[in-house]
């Protein structure tokens, strides 16, 4: 079903307040370097909302490519989940540009220990996480580090009529982080199992928003997803990622939670 997207908005602007630290962070950095992380259509939703929360700020940036960065001016990489054992292309890029430029801030992301130690030696390195327990991680690790939400919020919804699917999609991950609880007999039985992410890349803007607006009921293990159909007005399920990795599960803790039309699946502690 469609959810009242009066409250939908309501809550969308209060998690976008809390990106203020951030911006004004960002603010002190103009004019600053932007690289986006490379990655699926998930990613190109970050990228979508991370150029709105610039826009609207009025903030002065640039973007460049990874091997176009200037020496004389701050970098602002990411963000998105490239930090994790599975993935670790972030890590890579922030080495790259921190041989470059005086300063590198890394957008809301989540973080796992292991990539993070391959950039413990580099100086004035700043890091946003995109919940908390990605700050703790990175605090305990003695970098600087705050809390700010997944730009991705910062996409404009979709208007009403824009969308009016109807039926369930099952959009879940082929790879070793995807879910391992059981699916939900919706899921189960689902009009339509696409792998959405995968059907885009970073390019690809709001895409994810368009292609979840055909359905009324969304259960996936894909984060970027989740956010969309929150966004559109789905009933959206969640599913946490498996090999113990802490991304869905947090960052519905820290932000997913507050829409009425969003939960977490079943079986989920």
């Amino acid at each position: 079903m469609s959810h009242n997207q009066l409250t939908i908005r309501r809550v969308l602007a209060s998690i976008r307040a809390e990106s203020g630290g951030l911006i004004e962070h960002l603010r002190t950095l103009q004019p600053f370097q932007w690289i986006v992380n490379p990655g699926n259509a998930g990613d190109g939703l970050i990228v979508a909302g991370t150029r709105e929360m610039f826009r609207q700020a009025g903030l002065d940036f640039r973007q460049v490519p990874r091997d176009g960065v200037q020496p004389d001016l701050p970098v602002v990489y990411g963000g998105g989940g490239a930090w994790c054992e599975t993935f670790g292309i972030a890590a890579t890029i922030v080495t790259e540009a921190a041989a470059i430029s005086p300063y590198v801030l890394v957008l809301p992301s989540t973080f796992e220990a292991c990539r993070l130690r391959q950039v413990q030696h580099l100086p004035h390195l700043y890091l946003y996480g995109r919940d908390q327990h990605s700050v703790t991680i990175a605090r305990d690790m003695g970098f600087a580090a705050e809390y700010s939400p997944d730009p991705a919020f910062w996409t404009p919804p979709p208007r009403p009529a824009a969308c009016g699917g109807s039926g369930t999609l099952a959009a879940f991950r082929r790879d070793r982080i995807g879910t391992e609880i059981p699916l939900e007999p919706e899921a189960q039985q689902a009009d339509t199992s696409r792998d959405l992410s995968r059907e885009g890349d970073h390019t690809s803007d709001d895409w994810l928003l368009q292609q979840v607006c055909r359905y009324d009921c969304v259960h996936t293990d894909r984060l970027h997803v989740a956010i969309a159909a929150t966004l559109s007005g789905r009933d959206t399920v969640l599913y946490p990622n498996g090999h113990n990795y802490h991304k869905n599960r947090e960052l519905y803790h820290s932000t997913l939670t507050h829409f009425p039309n969003c939960r977490m699946a079943k079986g989920e502690t």
